[in-house]
């Protein structure tokens, strides 16, 4: 996590907790925006709110070409969501 480390931390790890035991991997780069974290299982990337971006997006199908988003405005939902997705 480079750009709010506490939160995004934080974030990672209610995430990481409460999602079915996915992994997800911190995926933040120095030139985002905010911080993100990656699950390969599920393709699924989230980036984290920040000063500039205040909600959580949730983009679904990152390697699979074009992807979609989401955005919720509560870590709650972004695991709701999560844990609702059919494999």
């Amino acid at each position: 996590m480079i750009h709010n480390k506490v939160s995004s931390e934080k974030f990672h790890k209610e995430i990481s907790d409460k999602t079915d035991g996915y992994i997800w991997e911190d995926v933040s780069w120095g030139n985002d925006e905010c911080d993100s974290i990656f699950c390969e299982n599920i393709d699924i990337q989230i980036f984290f709110p920040s000063e500039d971006w205040v909600t959580f997006n949730v983009v679904t199908n990152c390697d699979r070409g074009p992807s979609e988003g989401f955005e919720y405005d509560s870590i709650e939902e972004v695991i709701e969501f999560i844990n609702n997705i059919e494999n």
